[in-house]
C-alpha cells in the first residue's frame, strides 16, 4: 500500500467514525424525547428503562471482545462481523424507534422491546468498534 493510500484509507476510517459517532449521540439523545413525548410512557419508566438497558449493554461489551477476538472466519477476523452488522445495527436502531402506541402493548412490553433493541445496539456498536481497532493497526502497521 502506497502512502497516498494509507492516508486515503486513514481518511476514510476518521470520516466513517465521525459521522457514525455525531449520528448516533443526536439519535440517542432524541431517543429520551420520543420515549417521553410520542409514545407517552413517564419520564420514570422510561429512566428505569434505560438504566436497566445501559446495565445490560455494559456487561455485555465485557463479553463482546473475547467472542470477537476469539473468533475465526476465512474472510478475516474482523470483516464477516461489519457485513452482519450491516444489517443487524439498522433493524435494532429501528426497532429502538419502534410506534408501540399502535400495537396496543402494556408499557412494560413496550418498555422491554426497547430494552432489547438498545441493547442490541449496544453490542453491535461494541463489536463495530473492536472491528475498527482491528482495521486501524492493520492501516497503520506497527507504528501507530
Amino acid at each position: 500500500m502506497t502512502a497516498e493510500n494509507q492516508k486515503r484509507e486513514i481518511s476514510k476510517y476518521t470520516l466513517a467514525v465521525f459521522l457514525q459517532t455525531v449520528g448516533s449521540g443526536i439519535t440517542m439523545t432524541y431517543m429520551n424525547l420520543f420515549m417521553t413525548d410520542y409514545l407517552m410512557i413517564s419520564a420514570a419508566a422510561v429512566s428505569t428503562t434505560l438504566l436497566i438497558a445501559k446495565l445490560l449493554d455494559l456487561v455485555m461489551s465485557f463479553v463482546t471482545g473475547p467472542i470477537v477476538e476469539g473468533a475465526r472466519f476465512k474472510k478475516g477476523k474482523y470483516v464477516p462481523w461489519m457485513y452482519i452488522l450491516c444489517i443487524a445495527l439498522p433493524i435494532c436502531f429501528s426497532l429502538t424507534y419502534l410506534d408501540t402506541n399502535a400495537l396496543h402493548f402494556p408499557v412494560v412490553v413496550r418498555c422491554a422491546i426497547i430494552i432489547l433493541a438498545y441493547v442490541g445496539y449496544g453490542v453491535g456498536m461494541s463489536i463495530v468498534m473492536i472491528c475498527r481497532g482491528g482495521f486501524l493497526q492493520l492501516m497503520s502497521g506497527a507504528d501507530m
